[in-house]
C-alpha cells in the first residue's frame, strides 16, 4: 500500500509528521470537498433568503420611509446608494470566483467597490484580506502537483485555504451588514403613523 506523509496531533499535543494511507488522505480530502458544497450551499440560500427579504422591505416599504423618516434629500440619496450596492454585492457574492487569475481580479475589484460603497467601515478591510490571499490561492490553482493528496495537502499547508476563509468571512460580514441594514429600515417602517 502507498503511504503518504501527513500531519497528525503527536501524545504531547504538537503537531508530527506520519505515514498514513493514501486512501484514507484522499477518503479525507473527498470528505471536506462534501463539507465545502454543503456550506457553500447554505450560504447561497442565506444570500438569497436575505436578498428576497431586503427585495420585500423596498417595495413594500421604502416610499413612505423616505417621506417620513428622512429628512433630507441627501440622506435619502445616501441610503438608496447603499441597498442598491447591497443587493448588487449579495448577487456577486452568489457567483463562485472565476477560475482565471485575470477574471478573478476583475471579479474582486467589482467586489471591492460594492463593498466599499455598501459599508466602508466594516467590509473594506475584509475585502482587502481577500484580494491580500488571492494570489496564494491562484498560484495554488496554476501549479501542477504529483498527485491529489500532494494537491489536498498544499491547499492545507501552503496558505491558498487562506483565501476561502477570507471569503467566507467576508460573506459574513455582508450578511451582518444587510441584516443590520434591514433591521433598520423595519423599524423606520414600524414607527411611520397607520392611515
Amino acid at each position: 500500500m502507498v503511504t503518504t506523509a501527513a500531519w497528525r496531533r503527536s501524545p504531547l499535543g504538537g503537531p508530527t509528521l506520519s505515514a498514513q494511507p493514501s486512501d484514507e488522505l484522499t477518503s479525507m480530502s473527498r470528505k471536506w470537498a462534501t463539507v465545502a458544497c454543503q456550506r457553500q450551499r447554505f450560504w447561497t440560500n442565506l444570500v438569497w433568503t436575505i436578498g428576497i427579504g431586503a427585495l420585500l422591505v423596498l417595495v413594500l416599504g421604502l416610499q413612505p420611509v423616505q417621506a417620513a423618516s428622512l429628512p433630507n434629500e441627501a440622506e435619502r440619496t445616501r441610503l438608496l446608494a447603499q441597498i442598491e450596492a447591497d443587493r448588487l454585492l449579495l448577487s456577486e457574492l452568489r457567483k463562485p470566483v472565476p477560475l482565471v487569475r485575470h477574471e478573478a481580479e476583475l471579479y474582486l475589484q467589482r467586489v471591492r467597490e460594492l463593498a466599499t460603497a455598501s459599508d466602508p467601515v466594516r467590509l473594506s478591510l475584509l475585502v482587502h484580506t481577500v484580494i491580500q490571499q488571492a494570489p496564494l490561492y491562484f498560484d495554488w490553482a496554476e501549479r501542477e502537483f504529483e498527485s491529489p493528496d500532494h494537491r489536498v495537502f498544499e491547499y492545507y499547508i501552503g496558505g491558498a485555504r487562506g483565501f476561502h476563509d477570507a471569503l467566507e468571512e467576508l460573506r459574513k460580514g455582508v450578511l451582518f451588514t444587510v441584516m443590520n441594514r434591514l433591521e433598520t429600515l423595519a423599524a423606520v417602517i414600524d414607527e411611520l403613523p397607520t392611515e
